[in-house]
């Protein structure tokens, strides 16, 4: 195996392929990035086991061929490097090392043994989609995931992407118009979905068994497994909301929710809600730390009641609000 490129495209490919590199795979095989050079094409490949990472871009001077290796080292080079500094780069003849060649100053790598996993590529249904939101609607509904383990449930609707996520406590939803996606349904790692949301996606597949989906962006592919388990079904606690509603200034609440942050000191400090008249009452008491009351005036209101809540549950909630 031999190509030349620069030290920016190849560090790019690099650390692209190694945001599915796990810290503690389940395998040594992991730890690696399977390398390989075909047609001039470079492909770079990072696996959890679940989640394939494929980023390619075109070389120069190639010669086809492959390794298997550990790429945190040579990340440590490229990043010394300008990004327009031309790079040799060769496989021994006996595919024990990995040279990099930068202007005379010759560095080796040494390869790994074992066999990396075949890429499961799925083969079904195809859609050329517009996923220039993703992103920012997951910001929306993300903080509503469990931190341990967090989930999002991506679902079609009505020809509509819908994103919902739960930790048992609170449910977020937000929708993603004009996808072109007629049907999906599954679980996803919010963390492999938040790493998808930053490429230019304009194509997913489903596999044909519903259990993988390949999201395709320029030079780069994503293959993720579908979680086990299933997504509360949310229509059900939707038919169920308060129908009591109130209206205010989303700016004057969040303002005097910061104000009143200086006196939490824990995730699960308790904020007091209280309606009546036109008048919303925040207060806040912590025994360590002192007492807090914030008020409001509303901008509309007929109902008085009065409720408890997780102050952060409230926060994250006014602050996801558009």
């Amino acid at each position: 195996m031999k190509f030349v490129t620069t030290a920016g495209q190849l560090r790019y490919v690099i650390n692209t392929a190694r945001l599915a590199t796990p810290v503690n795979p389940s395998l040594l095989t992991f730890i690696g990035n399977y390398i390989f050079v075909k047609n001039n094409i470079l492909h770079v490949i990072g696996s959890d086991g679940e989640t394939f990472m494929v980023s390619h871009c075109s070389v120069d001077d190639s010669i086809d061929g492959k390794v298997l290796i550990q790429t945190k080292n040579i990340q440590k080079l490229l990043n010394t490097l300008k990004a327009d500094e031309i790079v040799s780069v060769s496989l021994s003849e006996s595919s024990e090392e990995l040279k990099i060649d930068v202007v005379g100053k010759v560095y080796k790598f040494i390869s790994m043994s074992g066999t990396f996993p075949q890429t499961p590529y799925p083969t079904g249904i195809s859609y050329d989609v517009n996923f220039q939101l993703l992103h920012e609607k997951l910001q929306l509904v993300k903080k509503s995931a469990s931190k341990e383990n967090g989930s999002v449930e991506l679902k079609v609707i009505d020809n509509i992407l819908q994103l919902n996520t739960t930790d048992s406590y609170r449910l977020s939803l937000t929708k993603l118009p004009d996808t072109n996606i007629e049907k999906l349904d599954g679980l996803f790692s919010i963390n492999v979905i938040e790493k998808i949301s930053k490429f230019d996606i304009r194509k997913i597949t489903i596999d044909k068994d519903g259990r993988s989906v390949l999201f395709s962006a320029p030079n780069v592919e994503i293959i993720t497994r579908l979680l086990n388990g299933k997504f509360p079904d949310i229509s059900g606690y939707l038919n169920k909301l308060p129908s009591e509603s109130v209206f205010m200034d989303r700016n004057l609440f969040l303002a005097s929710m910061e104000r009143l942050e200086s006196l939490v000191n824990s995730d699960n400090t308790n904020l007091n809600v209280l309606i009546e008249e036109n008048i919303l009452s925040l207060s806040l008491t912590n025994n360590d730390v002192g007492k807090g009351l914030e008020t409001i005036d509303l901008i509309d209101n007929e109902n008085s009641f009065k409720f408890i809540i997780n102050f952060y549950f409230i926060k994250d909630a006014i602050e996801s609000l558009q």
